[in-house]
């Protein structure tokens, strides 16, 4: 028989403050959804073949490493992940992404237009702007979609065509209105 724990003075009870516990079972569901070979390997701060992103891409790629490559399998994130780097360290192992971004993360490469810019040229809700940009060597999507406010997704294996009507809620009039709207292929794809 194993001993996992050794307690030094019985007469003392084991103590343990609610961090430490909280830890503990984030690991227990860490190695539950994304199993590594070796339990150390939790624990380890770099792997060789990986790059520093920054703190929540590497959050990402490390949930990704259970993820097998060249399989045509999509990671779809919202917006606290999705950089462009990430997007390109993503498709170079094989691995197609997606997700909301916010437009401050998506560097100068990608231009979508602001919320200044469609209020001055009064687009219609359903309006939609794509911007295909090649960062090192992968092409990155990035669609930028009107419906009440301004949404903006970026892709690595999807873009805005074709379009679609759907019929959209109206706050105004509190029911869904008559007239459809176009709404881009990446929009579909996310929700």
């Amino acid at each position: 028989m194993r001993k996992f724990s050794v307690q030094k003075n019985p007469s003392k009870p084991f103590s343990a403050s609610v961090t430490e516990l909280k830890k503990y079972i984030g690991i227990c569901l860490l190695m539950d959804i994304a199993p590594l070979p070796h339990t150390r390997m939790y624990w380890e701060t770099e792997f060789p073949n990986e790059p520093d992103l920054g703190a929540s891409a590497n959050i990402v790629i490390r949930l990704a490493r259970s993820i097998p490559r060249d399989k045509n399998y999509k990671l779809f994130f919202d917006n606290y992940y999705p950089y462009p780097e990430l997007i390109t360290y993503l498709a170079n192992e094989g691995i197609y992404s997606m997700g909301t971004v916010n437009k401050a993360r998506l560097g100068k490469s990608i231009q979508i237009p602001s919320m200044k810019d469609l209020k001055s040229s009064k687009k219609e809700r359903g309006y939609s702007e794509e911007c295909v940009c090649n960062v090192n060597g992968t092409d990155i999507v990035a669609v930028m979609w009107y419906d009440n406010k301004p949404v903006v997704l970026t892709s690595s294996f999807i873009g805005k065509d074709p379009t679609q009507k759907v019929r959209r809620f109206c706050k105004k009039q509190k029911k869904y209105i008559l007239v459809d709207i176009d709404c881009p292929q990446i929009v579909r794809n996310y929700n």
